[in-house]
């Protein structure tokens, strides 16, 4: 796809634009952002067994679905709060429960 086509320096085009509904999440985080991002740019720039690395892990989506997606993950986070509640989401055995706290 000729992507020089669809990009514009002053304007999004509709065709690279991810619409969706935001988060209703109410966890321990003020920035929980809904699963079809990372899962989105997931599935277009990495396969299975893949690693996905996300610098500011915050509540921990990314990682969630990496492993629903059967990727490895590394994950940086400053807050300590923010880590152990990322890393508590990540490691429940189920995905209902991922979305759960």
């Amino acid at each position: 796809m000729n992507m020089s086509k669809r990009i514009s320096t002053d304007m999004v085009r509709p065709s690279n634009v991810i619409t969706g509904s935001s988060s209703n999440l109410n966890i321990e985080h003020p920035a929980v952002y809904p699963s079809y991002l990372p899962e989105f740019f997931i599935k277009l720039t990495t396969e299975v067994g893949d690693t996905v690395g996300d610098m500011f892990m915050g509540s921990g989506t990314t990682g969630i679905i990496a492993k629903e997606l059967n990727r490895k993950f590394v994950g940086i986070e400053l807050n300590k709060e923010y880590f152990e509640l990322a890393t508590e989401r990540i490691n429940k055995p189920s995905i209902s429960d991922w979305f759960s706290h």
